[in-house]
């Protein structure tokens, strides 16, 4: 009967083992995503490929 209870125990604890580091890397990838996030929706130098695609539509519109 011990080594059914101790085998509970020991299945616990590596469940709760897991879950602490489940929860600590999606905690880090939410983090990661709210910086890359942050990083493009505030560019902090200018994107010359969207610059120019920018351009090319203000072209297209002027011409229809």
């Amino acid at each position: 009967m011990a080594s059914l209870q101790e085998q509970l125990k020991f299945i616990r604890t590596t469940n709760d083992d897991w879950c602490d580091e489940h929860r600590r890397l999606v905690t880090d990838l939410v983090h990661l995503s709210e910086k890359v996030t942050g990083e493009n929706s505030h560019p902090s130098t200018p994107r010359p490929e969207l610059m120019l695609q920018s351009g090319s539509e203000r072209s297209g519109e002027a011409s229809s």
